[in-house]
């Protein structure tokens, strides 16, 4: 599992966006952070493209379903950026506190045992070289670094 605070510096910022904290805007973050990619010549290998695409998906996905209990009128911070070994994402939002870096639930040992959620969270865990979580002011704060 990664460890929290063992993320690899320093990085280089390539984009930051504004999202709205909802399910239709995770396609057009996914194009911009792999447009941004594609404009400055970055070129990842497969698997690390894979990954990057996961960890933005789960983590958007995540805030956007369980982030908030009131009007979804809110908006995340998305950030890109690189470093020599890693690519790198971080994600700012208001919503409820929730550290991704806590360990996930164990597996079932039957579907009939399984609880509903956590997966996804086993898969960001997985997909993460490192990871680090903090809560500051009302604001959740995740850098998530994948090796390239």
């Amino acid at each position: 599992m990664p460890l929290p605070g063992s993320l690899p510096d320093p990085f280089r910022t390539l984009v930051r966006l504004a999202v709205p904290c909802r399910l239709d805007a995770l396609e057009p973050t996914r194009q911009a952070l792999l447009r941004a990619l594609d404009e400055r010549q970055v070129v990842l290998a497969e698997r690390t493209a894979y990954r990057l695409e996961l960890v933005l998906e789960e983590v958007l996905m995540n805030i956007a379903r369980h982030g908030f209990g009131d009007a979804p009128d809110h908006t995340a911070t998305v950030e890109l950026g690189l470093s020599d070994s890693a690519v790198m994402l971080q994600f700012e939002d208001d919503g409820r506190p929730f550290d991704p870096t806590q360990p996930a639930l164990e597996p079932a040992s039957t579907l009939a045992d399984a609880p509903d959620g956590g997966r996804g969270l086993r898969l960001l865990q997985r997909s993460a070289s490192a990871m680090d979580y903090q809560r500051n002011g009302g604001l959740n704060r995740l850098r998530v670094a994948i090796s390239r």
